[in-house]
C-alpha cells in the first residue's frame, strides 16, 4: 500500500512538473489510458494524440514554457483494500510568471491498475476533475 501511495504521488507531481516544463506531450502520456471530458465543453478526448492536441491548442508556451509553477499541496490518496483502484485529491496553486496572477483549486484523480505493461505501475483511468475556485488573469496562460 505504501508503494502504491508513493507511485500515485509521483504521478500527481509528474503532471505538475511536465506542464511547468512545457512538456505537453509528456502530460498527455500520463493520460494514455484515460478518457478526458472537458468540464465546460463536455468534449471527450481519448488517447495520447487527442489529449496532446488539446494541451497544444490550449496552453500558451513562450520559449517552450508556459511560465507557470504548479504548487501541489494537501495530497490525499485512498487505495482500495485489494489495491486495484485508488483515488487522489490535492489542492493546487498555479503561479504565472507572465502576468503575476495566480489560479488555485483542487484536483481529483481516479486511478486504477493494471493500466501499463509493467506490473506495479499506476495509471489514470479517467482524467482528473479539476475545479478552479480562485482565478486570476489567465490570458498569458491559456487560450479560451
Amino acid at each position: 500500500m505504501d508503494d502504491d501511495r508513493a507511485a500515485i504521488a509521483c504521478l500527481v507531481y509528474a503532471y505538475a512538473e511536465r506542464l511547468d516544463a512545457g512538456d505537453l506531450d509528456g502530460v498527455a502520456a500520463l493520460f494514455a489510458d484515460a478518457t478526458v471530458r472537458g468540464e465546460r465543453s463536455r468534449t471527450t478526448r481519448q488517447g495520447v494524440a487527442e489529449i496532446a492536441a488539446f494541451y497544444h491548442a490550449t496552453v500558451i508556451l513562450r520559449g517552450g514554457s508556459p511560465c507557470t509553477r504548479h504548487v501541489v499541496t494537501n495530497l490525499r490518496i485512498d487505495v482500495d483494500a485489494g489495491g486495484m483502484t485508488a483515488a487522489s485529491r490535492c489542492a493546487f496553486t498555479v503561479l504565472q510568471g507572465a502576468s503575476g496572477a495566480a489560479v488555485a483549486g483542487d484536483s481529483r484523480r481516479p486511478l486504477s491498475r493494471p493500466l501499463r505493461a509493467r506490473p506495479g505501475e499506476m495509471g489514470v483511468r479517467r482524467a482528473a476533475r479539476i475545479v478552479t475556485d480562485l482565478v486570476g488573469d489567465l490570458r498569458w496562460h491559456v487560450r479560451r
